[in-house]
């Protein structure tokens, strides 16, 4: 399994996603089970391209011994290797649910109905975008002892330059972190270009996880003198039972001594990684972005609320003006298991609806409020609406589309929560949620539904749900014409810049959060954010981040996803194996000039992409 060189020491909550993946794969192993059913979800997550090719291989030993083994999976080389393919969709949540395909990997690249079968025949593909120019100072470095082919150096000089290229482009600030010996690191000195789309790559267990989250974030909170992003209830709750842990972590981080330059250039550092977000079904993405304070103020505003003197704390379910008085507004009761996990049930008396019925009796509708159905246009749209097929295949009424009460509001969709405050131009706080809302459906998640308990979400969702909050902060503010990630107006990336400003008067938000808007860029740390994500949904999240860095940020990412690499304008490749055989540099540069790094894993995996890039064009 390639974990020969762990010590049987070795705590498991300090192993990389990869190692435990491996590790519980050998448990499977050393069973000797035959006519047994194994069911793997995602195992190759957290793990490296020449990784996975040994993942292969072990899932082809348990077929081999007689059992059958069924994998969930998105990860090209394992799919390619499976006796038999099965492709869910055609979309997300509602739309999906069906079966597009079922068959060989040979019949599924010439499926027209599945949108998997076109991204591994080639048909549809993650476009290789330009590549953002790092200054004469951040040329390719590529180790001398490893282009020697000597495995024996004890130490790779950051400075061993080798491909230094006379026309490097834009010139652009830089981070540099010199001396981290954390770990496996060996004295590790970089550079990280900032303003820029950065990937950290490398074997599994090679250190990535330890130079950004143990080392590089730690440093940058201590010179900033920041916060980690500021946490909620659901984010407390989970960190009380994590307590143990963290502290450890602290403890250790605090003793690493490595010297961090750069950093006032940036004005904040963001976390977002997979961690869950909560364990009660209390908290929804609504919530959770700060959506649902505007979403509250719209109906407090509606001529029927006004009527009921209602505000817009009682269309919050956490108010006991407005909760259903049985589960106080969690639309679920708790039964205690004694030696079993809590069970939740639907509450019996709001049918999981949160609210009193006073509360729910509040309808909003379009005609009262969507000036634009007045016009022809308005017209056509609204009969087009009248007659469009619900998620469910049956016919939705017209009135269904015109009015709504926040428990309707909280059932539905993102894109259809969307769809419907759109049509409320004059009211500032539908205005608001859309802007908030639209950055769900930027990043793949307009899907979900507005009241979906968070705790229901996968890591991959998690993960996009914090990146929308932090994004959500920044977007919204007092001027509500504002457009995500400035859609209008196209800006020159600069990581001097200021993307985001506040309005006059700030951004008018109660929720005590801290916002983005400072006086200098963020820099955006995430760690395997593609974990769980289908091809689409990384093409879809690509954008988001090529969105943030011409915005003016800097992000870092730790990938093994070889589409996001690709698409990257920096590559650090750590390694070169895992261990105490990694912990150093192999290669940094372009995703062209560490592909030409033979002793690099990484450039290896890479040269086959780009070169299938290569003759596509």
């Amino acid at each position: 399994m390639g974990l020969g060189y762990l010590t049987l020491d070795r705590p498991t909550r300090s192993l990389s996603g990869g190692e435990t993946e491996r590790v519980n794969l050998t448990t499977c192993l050393g069973t000797g089970l035959v006519n047994t059913l194994f069911v793997l979800d995602e195992p190759s997550v957290g793990l490296h391209s020449r990784d996975t090719e040994r993942l292969v291989h072990v899932l082809e030993q348990l077929r081999n011994a007689g059992n059958t083994v069924v994998v969930v999976e998105h990860e090209a080389s394992v799919i390619r290797a499976a006796n038999q393919i099965v492709d869910l969709g055609p979309g997300h949540g509602a739309s999906g649910g069906e079966v597009v395909f079922q068959g060989t990997y040979a019949q599924i690249l010439g499926a027209e109905g599945s949108l998997t079968g076109q991204y591994l025949s080639g048909r549809k593909q993650v476009e290789v975008p330009q590549r953002r120019q790092v200054n004469a100072g951040q040329v390719s470095r590529l180790s001398r002892a490893f282009y020697a082919g000597r495995k024996d150096s004890s130490r790779m000089e950051l400075n061993d330059a080798l491909l230094v290229q006379g026309d490097r482009r834009d010139s652009c600030s830089a981070l540099k972190l010199a001396h981290a010996t954390r770990n496996n690191l060996k004295d590790l000195t970089v550079e990280i270009p900032l303003g820029r789309l950065v990937c950290i790559t490398g074997v599994s267990g090679s250190g990535k996880t330890t130079l950004v989250r143990e080392v590089l974030l730690p440093a940058l909170i201590e010179r900033l003198k920041s916060e980690l992003p500021g946490t909620k209830a659901s984010d407390r709750l989970c960190a009380e039972q994590n307590g143990e842990d963290e502290e450890t972590e602290a403890a250790g981080t605090s003793q690493d001594c490595a010297r961090l330059e750069g950093a006032e250039q940036l004005g904040r550092v963001v976390l977002v990684d997979q961690s869950i977000l909560g364990k009660t079904p209390r908290s929804n993405p609504a919530v959770y972005i700060g959506a649902f304070d505007d979403i509250r103020e719209f109906f407090a505003q509606s001529e029927a609320a006004r009527q009921r003197g209602l505000n817009a704390s009682a269309f919050s379910f956490n108010s006991a003006q407005g909760q259903c008085e049985r589960c106080r507004g969690a639309g679920y009761e708790k039964i205690e298991m004694q030696f079993l996990s809590d069970v939740f049930i639907r509450c019996p008396d709001c049918n999981g609806r949160r609210y009193r019925a006073h509360i729910l009796e509040v309808k909003v509708g379009k005609e009262t409020g969507d000036r634009r159905q007045e016009t022809g246009e308005g017209r056509k749209e609204k009969a087009a609406r009248s007659h469009r097929p619900s998620v469910h295949g049956t016919q939705r009424p017209a009135h269904a589309m015109r009015s709504r009460s926040i428990g309707d509001l909280l059932d539905s969709t993102v894109e259809e929560a969307i769809e419907f405050l759109a049509g409320f131009d004059e009211s500032r706080p539908a205005r608001r949620a859309v802007e908030s809302l639209r950055l769900l459906q930027e990043v793949g998640l307009g899907y979900l539904k507005l009241g979906q308990p968070i705790n229901t979400l996968s890591g991959g969702e998690s993960q996009r749900l914090k990146l929308v909050r932090h994004l959500a902060e920044a977007v919204v503010g007092e001027d509500s014409e504002r457009k995500p990630f400035d859609r209008q107006q196209k800006r020159t990336p600069h990581p001097g810049a200021l993307p985001f400003r506040r309005g006059e008067g700030g951004s008018g938000r109660t929720d005590g959060s801290q916002s983005l808007l400072t006086s200098a860029p963020t820099m955006f740390l995430f760690d395997e954010p593609t974990t769980g994500l289908h091809f689409e949904d990384v093409r879809v999240l690509l954008k988001v981040f090529q969105r943030l860095v011409e915005a003016g940020h800097s992000v870092v990412v730790i990938e093994h996803n070889l589409d996001v690499i690709k698409s990257a304008d920096w590559i650090i490749d750590l390694g070169p194996e895992a261990g105490d055989e990694g912990g150093e540099i192999v290669a940094v540069g372009t995703p062209e000039e560490v592909a030409a790094c033979e002793a690099s894993h990484t450039g290896r995996a890479l040269q086959e992409v780009l070169g299938s890039v290569a003759l596509r064009e």
